[in-house]
């Protein structure tokens, strides 16, 4: 549990680091639909690192066949909550396309190089139980 509290450090410093370089030239050359549309791609980029790393503590201790299903089932089940909010953000309202998508890539690459160091991080301390076990816990 020590990792995902540094995990989630390291995303609040990422935040925070986002927010510091990006409000000056938002607030400057931005208008209002365009910080809203920033704010929405972040904040789902934020939900999905954060359900990522949930999910990789849920595999956390299971045997690898149930912990990769868990780890790609997650990943293909977060790709497709995040199309369809992005597909409904932009048919139904009136957000602008190019901050939610433009914010939706930095936020995503930023959070997946945290997760991919939080997934390095956990796996040498992992003990693999043999299948049909379950780990004690």
């Amino acid at each position: 549990m020590g990792e995902f509290t540094g995990f989630l450090k390291q995303v609040g410093i990422a935040l925070a680091a986002a927010f510091v370089i990006g409000s000056y030239p938002l607030y400057a050359y931005g208008d209002p639909g365009l910080n809203f549309s920033v704010a929405v791609g972040c904040a789902i980029c934020t939900a999905n690192v954060l359900a990522g790393a949930l999910s990789i503590l849920l595999g956390f201790d299971k045997p690898n066949q149930d912990f990769l299903k868990i780890l790609f089932g997650g990943m293909l089940a977060r790709m497709m909550v995040i199309g369809i909010v992005v597909f409904v953000l932009v048919k139904f309202t009136s957000i602008q396309v190019f901050g939610l998508i433009l914010s939706l890539f930095v936020f995503y690459v930023l959070f997946q190089i945290l997760e991919i160091r939080f997934l390095m991080r956990c796996l040498p301390g992992r003990q693999i139980p043999k299948e049909g076990v379950q780990a004690d816990g």
